[in-house]
């Protein structure tokens, strides 16, 4: 599967594209919406998982959720964020395949990835 990372922690984005590379899939991390949308557009994607900005304190903000609606128009969202709110919210409610709470168990996220590009595949 084709995975887009958008990550600005380069750390965090470096881990998550060498794991799922070494569990067959093609990774390519994106540091900002900017380069997300423009690789998006370019490429051919099963799958996008996108960080929450560190403005979304408290809810998802509404520049955040348009990043992640232009982003689903090319590839299913996972969203991967440590904020407590995430927990308990419903993917659908903020226009994602999944979320993904950080830390994460890099396994728990190989399942979202894989579940979300079904999804995708199916053109749910």
């Amino acid at each position: 599967m084709r995975v887009l990372i958008l990550e600005d922690d380069l750390v965090l984005a470096g881990i998550v594209t060498e794991f799922l590379t070494s569990e067959g899939h093609t990774a390519v991390p994106a540091p900002d919406p900017g380069t997300a949308m423009r690789l998006a557009s370019e490429n051919q994607w099963d799958v996008c998982i996108a960080d929450s900005s560190p403005r979304s304190n408290g809810k998802l903000d509404d520049a955040d959720r348009a990043i992640f609606a232009a982003l689903a128009r090319y590839a299913p969202v996972i969203l991967a964020t440590g904020r407590a709110w995430a927990h308990h919210v419903d993917p659908s409610d903020v226009g994602v395949a999944a979320i993904v709470g950080k830390p994460f168990d890099l396994f728990a996220l190989l399942a979202a990835v894989d579940s979300a590009g079904a999804l995708g595949k199916a053109g749910v």
